[in-house]
């Protein structure tokens, strides 16, 4: 799996694993440490019965975005802020 985060993301921390089917016994967690804008974070799943699996997340950073870009823009001219965090943001 890649998951891609905002440029200048250091660190990622996973704070669960939701397991899809019932014989999952336990899940570890091993978060993301970002270095020259990419990470590694993993699951490792032991069913109950023993057998493992690992689910690797390979975690990229954004690019940084050249010197003078806007990186947020609402648009007001309804008279209107829109409340939805993901709207607006270029990065």
């Amino acid at each position: 799996y890649t998951i891609k985060v905002p440029s200048r993301t250091g660190y990622v921390k996973i704070v669960e694993a939701v397991p899809t089917a019932s014989n999952v016994a336990n899940a570890q967690i091993t978060d993301a440490t970002l270095s020259n804008g990419t990470g590694l974070a993993k699951v490792l799943v032991t069913s109950e019965a023993g057998t493992t699996t690992e689910y690797k997340l390979h975690i990229e950073a954004n690019p940084e975005a050249a010197s003078g870009t806007i990186l947020y823009k609402e648009n007001f001219e309804n008279g209107q802020w829109n409340q939805d965090s993901t709207v607006g943001w270029n990065n």
